[in-house]
């Protein structure tokens, strides 16, 4: 089997070259979605939280102000699970974003050297 040549490799890191620009692209996506969803959590831990001051001030019996309290501090926990999940999941996409990066850089490294090769192979009269 014959070895491919340089402009069958160069097509191929092309080929490859174009499909990580299109997950950075999807990455980049999804960064931003998951931005917006960081951003409206919170929004919504705003609005939580001027209900609570707002109920706070009502007068309210001891069993009632108790399961209160007690609604708001699991609300908070949970509220702290969600956004370090949410802070997770936006680091998670730009380690993979990085990583993108990376293989970028490593393919144009590649084509260069295949560039660079395929100067120095022939032979210049």
């Amino acid at each position: 089997m014959a070895e491919k040549t340089i402009a069958e490799k160069e097509a191929q890191y092309n080929l490859k070259l174009k499909q990580v620009s299109l997950d950075q692209e999807v990455k980049d996506r999804e960064i931003r979605k998951q931005e917006q969803r960081i951003n409206d959590f919170q929004e919504l831990e705003s609005v939580e939280q001027r209900f609570y001051n707002e109920v706070s001030y009502l007068q309210l019996d001891d069993k009632t102000n108790g399961f209160l309290q007690q609604a708001i501090e699991e609300s908070r926990w949970l509220s702290r699970e969600e956004q370090a999940y949410l802070e997770e999941r936006k680091e998670t996409f730009h380690q993979e974003k990085r990583l993108l990066l990376e293989k970028e850089d490593q393919l144009f490294t590649e084509r260069k050297k295949l560039f660079d090769n395929g100067r120095s192979d022939s032979t210049w009269d």
